[in-house]
Order: structure tokens, then C-alpha cells, then sequence
């Protein structure tokens, strides 16, 4: 299985194709400070559903709550609806994740939530309606708010 990862910072188009260029099988995000990585770790350990073959992985960190990880059932290889296993510890603290495209200043219809066991949440509806760089929004119990980004082709 191939494995996309995708750091949680705002990517242009030419560094985002830059990170995804796959390196034995999975992307590497080393070289931009993240250190060596083996793999979805949080995802991992709290699978919702077993990942499609090149599923997509993303990640980032609250500055609150700590490090995420959203993994989707299949690559996200274009515009359409995706199903994803969130990841994140305590996973009951995230209340709403959005969607967002800066370029354009919309949003997508709001994705649902549904707690899972193994500190798990399943994402479902998330609507990438057009092409381009779509931010999704993690947002906490208190109000804080994660992010990470993907460029969708």
C-alpha cells in the first residue's frame, strides 16, 4: 500500500507536488524538518476502516490537543465525496471539521462526525467539490482549532 503524506502547513502548488513525490512507496517529509517516519502512526492505532491502496494520509498538530492524523479510505485523486478515519487524541474533543478552499473563499458542505471505538472518528461527507488547495479545519471542545491542507488535482 502507498501512502501520501502531507505535512500540516499551507503548500503552494510547486512545493505540494514537490511532497508528493513518492519514496519507496510512501512520502517522506524528512527534508522539511519532520524527521524520518515509518509510517501512519496514530492512524495505525486507530483505524476506523482498513486503507484503500494509495490512500491518503494527512497530519498535523494542535497547539492545544496535540498531533492528528486523518486517513482517508482511497487517494484522494480528484473532486468528489471521501470517507476518512481521524485520528487524534482525546478524539471526543473534536466537535466539527470544515473545509475550506483560501483560493476561492468558500467552503463544501459540512462533513459528519461519529465517534469510533480506539480513539477513532469517522469522517464522512467530505466533499472536495472543485479542484485546488483546501484547508480542513479541526475544530475542539474549547474552541481551539487544528489545521492541515491538501492540493486536490
Amino acid at each position: 500500500m502507498q501512502m501520501k503524506r502531507i505535512s500540516s502547513f499551507l503548500w503552494t502548488k510547486k512545493l505540494t507536488r514537490f511532497c508528493s513525490q513518492a519514496v519507496g512507496g510512501l512520502v517522506l517529509a524528512s527534508a522539511l524538518g519532520f524527521g524520518p517516519w515509518a509510517g501512519p502512526v496514530l492512524a495505525q492505532a486507530c483505524q476506523c476502516m482498513p486503507p484503500g491502496p494509495d490512500a491518503t494520509l494527512l497530519s498535523g498538530n494542535s497547539a492545544t490537543w496535540g498531533p492528528f492524523e486523518m486517513l482517508f479510505d482511497q487517494k484522494v485523486a480528484g473532486r468528489g465525496v471521501y470517507l476518512a478515519s481521524l485520528c487524534a487524541t482525546p478524539a471526543q474533543e473534536i466537535t466539527q471539521v470544515k473545509l475550506w478552499m483560501p483560493d476561492m473563499g468558500h467552503g463544501s458542505s459540512p462533513t459528519t462526525l461519529e465517534l469510533a471505538n480506539g480513539g477513532c472518528t469517522r469522517v464522512s461527507k467530505v466533499n472536495f467539490m472543485m479542484p485546488g488547495l483546501w484547508e480542513i479545519h479541526l475544530i475542539y471542545r474549547d474552541g481551539s482549532m487544528a489545521l492541515t491542507s491538501i492540493e486536490v488535482p
